[in-house]
């Protein structure tokens, strides 16, 4: 697992590095210089695509409701405070994937608002001390959601965690 910053740090290595090798190439071979821009094009859209479609966000919270993000771009074993070990895989899909860790001896609860329609829709799921869960998304991080929510969709959801 990597924080935001170290993942962004890294796919600019990668792409800073994939850029020298396109310029060094095009040294080499001078007829490739034609295709520059696409060539340029094409690898900043594949960095791009190693951050939203294999990468899934990983929130850890603690008892004393603090919460950190972390990246998952390869399967990672991870020891939790009781001495339990987990196991997270990521998933390749066209939307990111979001699991929670709860780290902590406190229960937690996730709630997923929908807002539209005149109608205040909410799924509740109990999170319980050292559980992992797989959700939707999450928005709001042990504050309440708004009462109202503008939005141009018809129906917008919210995840919401507290304790």
């Amino acid at each position: 697992m990597l924080s935001e910053s170290a993942l962004y740090l890294s796919l600019a290595g990668i792409a800073a590095a994939m850029c020298l090798i396109l310029f060094i190439v095009e040294m080499v071979f001078p007829i490739i210089k034609k295709s520059r821009r696409i060539t340029l094009s094409l690898l900043l859209l594949f960095v791009i695509s190693i951050r939203f479609f294999v990468t899934d966000n990983v929130y850890i919270i603690t008892d004393n409701n603090q919460w950190k993000k972390y990246y998952l771009l390869i399967p990672t074993q991870m020891q939790i405070e009781n001495g339990h070990y987990t196991f997270l895989a990521p998933k390749i899909d066209w939307y990111p994937h979001y699991w929670i860790i709860n780290n902590g001896m406190q229960t937690a609860y996730f709630e997923s608002v929908a807002y539209g329609m005149n109608d205040h829709k909410i799924d509740r799921i109990k999170i319980e001390s050292y559980q992992l869960l797989a959700i939707k998304e999450i928005n709001y991080f042990f504050e309440p959601p708004p009462r109202r929510l503008n939005s141009l969709l018809p129906i917008k959801y919210v995840g919401w965690l507290y304790r």
